[in-house]
């Protein structure tokens, strides 16, 4: 079975590129572009390990922004998660990507090194 989206390949992301999970990736750039069939320019983000770039609406902007700051320049290898959300777009209720920044992983405080919470916690204590 071919998914609708799969028939109308786009350079961009759009929200069923996630298919329903998470996506964690780190930005490698920023650019302005123009998009859509007016050309009209708008700011795109591109990633580490694939070639299609986000473009950037004002919501997903100030999301990084508060995250990161507001210097564009200072986003460059920061982590980010998409997700899939809806939104109201001319009326009708639509599908759309949400960001927030990516969660570090845990960290021991003591060594500063990524802790294994699966092995921390998958010990044979009876409860």
């Amino acid at each position: 079975m071919t998914h609708l989206d799969d028939l109308y390949p786009s350079k961009f992301i759009k929200a069923g590129d996630l298919k329903g999970q998470d996506v964690n990736l780190t930005i490698t750039s920023q650019t302005v572009e123009e998009v859509g069939k007016t050309a009209e320019k708008k700011p795109v983000l591109y990633f580490k390990g694939t070639d299609k770039g986000l473009i950037l609406n004002r919501t997903n902007a100030n999301t990084i922004g508060k995250a990161y700051g507001q210097d564009t320049s200072a986003w460059k290898n920061k982590r980010i998660t998409l997700f899939g959300a809806e939104t109201d777009f001319g009326g009708e209720t639509v599908a759309c990507i949400r960001i927030r920044p990516a969660a570090e992983p845990e960290m021991a405080l003591e060594a500063k090194t990524p802790v294994d919470l699966k092995a921390e916690l998958d010990d044979d204590v009876p409860f």
